[in-house]
């Protein structure tokens, strides 16, 4: 395992160190002189770029994030009624989390011939995981009563905001001397808000997904942490002029 680790890793430096090389051979990179389409893989799921160049150290992506997943299992919860007498046994099913982002990037390096830059943009999305919820009478979640209908009830997590705001660093070129070039990204995304929508007494209600997480979990760490969504990527671009 070890061996494999080891062989994964010289070989990723041998790819930057190729796009190291070629980058530091200087060529004319003006506004929208150079043009480039990549692929790309991460923690925000498969997805697509196109590169274009603005100045010498300035490079723009724009691009499209898919991710969806499925769970069909159970998952159980445990709530307290509204007089807290007792507590109300329930579970989750059918969860499907979805995933769609285009994003819009700038990659400054700060070397002009360098293969290091940083990264500020935004994701544009409704990044949402749903369920249908199982209960037999009515509970009390965030401070807020939830009232089945025939023991069941619709529910769904919004993480974060449409617009959510990126910063990052990058290590390889957007847009190199050579046809092909790879980079990898590692930043944070900012989830501004955490919504949970429920059928409610009065239709679909909401209730703010931290205060939950603060109330109903006992987390090692402040729920504001979890505003800040780490994501990884790794990608191959093409350029095509």
């Amino acid at each position: 395992m070890k061996t494999k680790i080891t062989i994964g890793l010289l070989f990723f430096m041998s790819l930057f160190h190729l796009s190291a090389q070629n980058s530091s051979k200087p060529y004319e990179d003006g506004f929208l002189k150079r043009f480039g389409i990549g692929i790309k893989a991460g923690t925000y799921g498969p997805g697509i770029d196109l590169h274009t160049s603005l100045f010498s150290r300035l490079k723009a992506r724009i691009g499209f994030n898919y991710v969806s997943y499925d769970y069909k299992d159970p998952i159980d919860f445990t709530a307290h009624t509204p007089d807290k007498e007792y507590s109300v046994d329930g579970y989750f099913s059918d969860s499907k989390l979805k995933f769609p982002n285009f994003n819009v990037l700038l990659d400054f390096y700060p070397v002009k011939a360098g293969i290091f830059c940083f990264t500020a943009g935004a994701y544009i999305g409704d990044n949402k995981i749903s369920a249908k919820g199982v209960a037999d009478e009515a509970f009390i979640w965030g401070n807020h009563e939830i009232i089945p209908i025939q023991s069941e009830f619709d529910t769904s997590l919004k993480m974060g905001d449409t617009f959510k705001p990126y910063f990052g660093i990058g290590l390889g070129r957007t847009i190199s001397k050579s046809r092909v070039s790879f980079r990898f990204d590692m930043g944070v995304i900012y989830h501004k808000n955490y919504t949970i929508y429920y059928d409610g007494e009065y239709g679909m209600e909401s209730i703010d997904g931290l205060k939950v997480l603060e109330e109903d979990f006992d987390l090692p760490f402040s729920s504001d942490f979890l505003k800040l969504w780490p994501t990884l990527s790794l990608s191959i671009s093409y350029r095509i002029k």
